[in-house]
């Protein structure tokens, strides 16, 4: 069962380009990421039960903690990723220069310029709904909605 869903109006693409300007991104615009998703973040309820994150971001956050490469869905999809994990791939991707975040195993090239705001993100998100881990799913919002017009379970 659903207990609170939201669309909130940020995302790794625009906060990238409102925030990042230095490559690698320098503490300051971390920091200034960081207090923008607070304050979005503010009147989400702590999580009662089990946080799923969906395809893009998470799924990279994924591969790159794990180094799983090439990319392989079925070691992804269903995983487990924990805070710890998640904090430290996020760590990592804020301190790299974007030729540094290319070549990283489990990434694709082409995330490398938003994923450490994608990261930033979705550990905002964890540690405002108190959760020290989330379920991965390879399974975008394109899939949940074939699945809902079918009414086949994936």
């Amino acid at each position: 069962e659903v207990t609170f869903r939201h669309s909130f109006d940020v995302g790794s693409v625009r906060l990238t380009e409102r925030f990042i300007h230095a490559d690698p991104p320098s503490d300051a615009e971390r920091a200034v990421v960081r207090a923008h998703l607070k304050g979005v973040l503010a009147e989400v309820p702590k999580a009662t039960g089990t946080l799923v994150g969906i395809a893009g971001t998470v799924t990279t956050v994924c591969a790159v903690a794990r180094e799983i490469d090439p990319y392989d869905a079925a070691k992804v999809h269903g995983a487990r990723l924990t805070l710890a994990e998640v904090q430290r791939v996020t760590d990592r991707l804020w301190a790299l220069a974007l030729a540094e975040r290319r070549t990283l195993p489990g990434l694709q090239p082409k995330r490398a310029d938003v994923i450490p705001c994608g990261a930033e993100i979705l550990l905002a998100v964890m540690q405002a709904l108190g959760v020290d881990a989330t379920t991965v799913s390879d399974r975008g919002l394109r899939w949940g909605l074939l699945v809902d017009r079918c009414g086949k379970r994936a």
